[in-house]
């Protein structure tokens, strides 16, 4: 539209940084969202959105209206009577300010619509969607505000001290409270799952781990070495991780991946392989730890697993490569070089890692762009550290603010053909473009 060129500049801007400055492109949507909220729409189906959608949506949008009012600070810092969901001071405000809440509503249409047109697009080019379904919710949430029965807002969920980390890892999320869930038949897990498959044929269960245990600290201390496992009786994880995994099972058509990385209980690995959910594969670390270290051919994995080269969580491939010269060596030799291997990984070498792991045995391989795009020249830059994702147990400005110095449309131009071809080419000669067209 033409008054959407007033943006212009701006949008040039926020383009132009390096990294991802997600609040300022939040303010910019939501500001061109204000305009076509004003616009004609069907009303009919946004409508048929909002009644089918109320178990979670109304809550959500009161709660943004909140959040918005209170220059987005976290509800646990609103005046008092607006942090509890059903306060009749949240009522009242609900009513004096319908305008603004039913505009966060139609956020979520159009984002809804917006998705759909993506799964139905993929579906008829014979491509699954893989979505992400993190466990833990933020404190500062809608869910967290408006269901506080079902989450101990006293503690937080982390990781115990390890090699990585002396102190552990705080993540700020509060664990679920089971038993309330429970008794509620877990119906906030059954929505949030049957939302998720409108846009979902497949979708990674984010740290399963979690589900047979989970790592709780509480909220006031300084770090997690004073946590402790829930359930505390390690004989009750089995127990517990069967009885929430089949709740998700049997609620959905989605298929399950379980993200299972870290410190594994045996008897999670075992529940997963008796449901059939498929495990993660990441090639560095799967090693025969209990002989000679050496690495695990990509061949020989479980079928029932997700192959990788790395995660959001890890160094990419190459800057693994390049920080480690202890593994740079052993993997050099393994995938049949001689030598001294360089210290940077070679077009060569890396086109080997590839194909390696595209001819897994897992039933998927799925690979980050931070390492496939190693391929295209001038893509990814030249300080490894620079292309990371995020650092666990760190909170600094480069996690999660990643951005690739290209737009989405120039993957269909002539600095992306070679790329384009070389990957079509690896999924087709190892057997992985079999998906039936719809």
């Amino acid at each position: 539209a033409l008054y959407l060129s007033e943006y212009d500049e701006y949008i040039k801007e926020l383009m132009l940084r390096e990294r991802v400055n997600f609040a300022p492109v939040r303010e910019l949507k939501l500001d061109i969202l204000r305009i076509l909220f004003y616009e004609d729409y069907d009303e009919r189906d946004f409508k048929n959105f909002m009644e089918a959608n109320r178990y979670w949506l109304d809550d959500y949008a009161i709660y943004n209206a909140l959040k918005a009012a209170h220059n987005r600070a976290a509800w646990y810092d609103w005046e008092e009577e607006y942090r509890d969901r059903n306060s009749p001071h949240v009522e009242v405000f609900a009513n004096k300010h319908r305008g603004e809440i039913r505009f966060y509503k139609f956020v979520q249409w159009i984002l809804y619509k917006q998705l759909l047109e993506v799964k139905s697009y993929a579906k008829q080019n014979g491509v699954l969607i893989m979505g992400d379904l993190p466990i833990l919710a933020s404190k500062d949430s809608a869910d967290v505000w408006s269901y506080r029965q079902y989450f101990k807002t006293q503690y937080s969920a982390g990781a115990p001290p390890d090699m990585y980390s002396a102190t552990g890892q705080k993540w700020g999320l509060p664990p679920y409270n089971w038993e309330a869930l429970r008794a509620d038949d877990f119906i906030w897990w059954k929505k949030r799952l049957e939302y998720a498959q409108h846009f979902y044929d497949i979708f990674r269960l984010d740290h399963i781990i979690g589900f047979f245990r989970i790592y709780t600290i509480a909220e006031d201390a300084q770090d997690a070495t004073s946590g402790f496992y829930e359930p505390e009786d390690e004989k009750e994880w089995r127990k517990q991780g069967e009885a929430l995994l089949s709740m998700i099972i049997d609620s959905t058509d989605m298929l399950v991946v379980g993200e299972d990385l870290g410190t594994v209980p045996k008897c999670c690995r075992e529940v997963m392989r008796e449901f059939g959910i498929p495990g993660l594969k990441i090639e560095r670390w799967e090693r025969y730890y209990d002989g000679d270290g050496s690495f695990i051919d990509p061949s020989a994995y479980d079928p029932i697993s997700v192959a990788s080269l790395s995660t959001h969580d890890s160094e990419t491939l190459m800057g693994w490569w390049h920080k480690f010269p202890e593994d740079r060596a052993l993997y050099y030799k393994t995938i049949g070089y001689s030598g001294e291997p360089p210290e940077e990984m070679g077009t060569d070498i890396f086109m080997v890692c590839l194909s390696r792991i595209y001819n897994a045995s897992s039933i998927f391989v799925i690979l980050g762009l931070w390492d496939i795009l190693a391929i295209v020249p001038g893509v990814l830059k030249e300080d490894h550290e620079e292309n990371r994702v995020n650092v666990p147990a760190t909170v600094n400005e480069k996690n999660w603010t990643l951005r690739f110095n290209f737009y989405l449309e120039e993957v269909f131009g002539e600095r992306f053909s070679d790329f384009n071809n070389t990957i079509r080419r690896l999924i087709e000669e190892s057997g992985r473009a079999s998906i039936n067209k719809a």
